[in-house]
């Protein structure tokens, strides 16, 4: 189970919740029956509740915690990029607040390439984050590669665009 927290700041004494939505396919989740549907209409249970926290709160702001199992929103192997939405309930289209987060295997993908490491068991922990790794991943997929020795050129989909280089040595690599 990956409980992710979620959390926003917003005005004190409101009614606070979290609505999840697949960027690329602007479908729903919902939590009656943890699917994803095609559209709000379509969803019973289409939000997360947020609790407002007395620890953080002053005279105007409080901040409001949830949290949920990633694995009921995607538990393949397939990156799905997810918006999350804090909305002020009590407001009609009164967007408080927007993440984005990736997430596969029921685990956030976005984000430090050595918390991400951490969180499945691997050990090794470098300093490349995500954005480097799907930049050399998206240029194997859409751009090209070109290798002159032990220098690896990724380029962006123009093929023409220097994405990041690898170098290969005997004892290391740099990038």
């Amino acid at each position: 189970m990956a409980t992710e927290p979620l959390s926003i700041v917003h005005s004190s004494g409101k009614t606070v919740f979290f609505y999840f939505m697949n960027v690329l396919t602007d479908e729903v989740f919902d939590f009656n029956d943890n699917s994803w549907k095609a559209n709000l209409g379509s969803c019973t249970t289409p939000k997360l509740s947020a609790t407002e926290s007395t620890d953080f709160q002053d005279a105007d702001e409080s901040v409001y915690i949830a949290s949920t199992d990633l694995a009921n929103m995607n538990a393949t192997s397939t990156a799905m990029f997810i918006a999350v939405q804090g909305w002020d309930d009590l407001a009609v289209d009164a967007i408080i607040g927007t993440e984005e987060m990736v997430v596969a295997n029921g685990l956030r993908m976005d984000g430090d390439v050595g918390a991400l490491l951490s969180r499945t068991g691997a050990t090794a922990v470098g300093t490349a984050s995500i954005n480097d790794i799907l930049i050399m991943l998206y240029s194997m997929a859409q751009g090209r590669i070109a290798r002159a020795g032990d220098v690896y050129t990724f380029y962006d989909d123009d093929d023409a665009t220097v994405l990041a280089t690898l170098t290969i040595a005997a004892a290391a690599r740099t990038n």
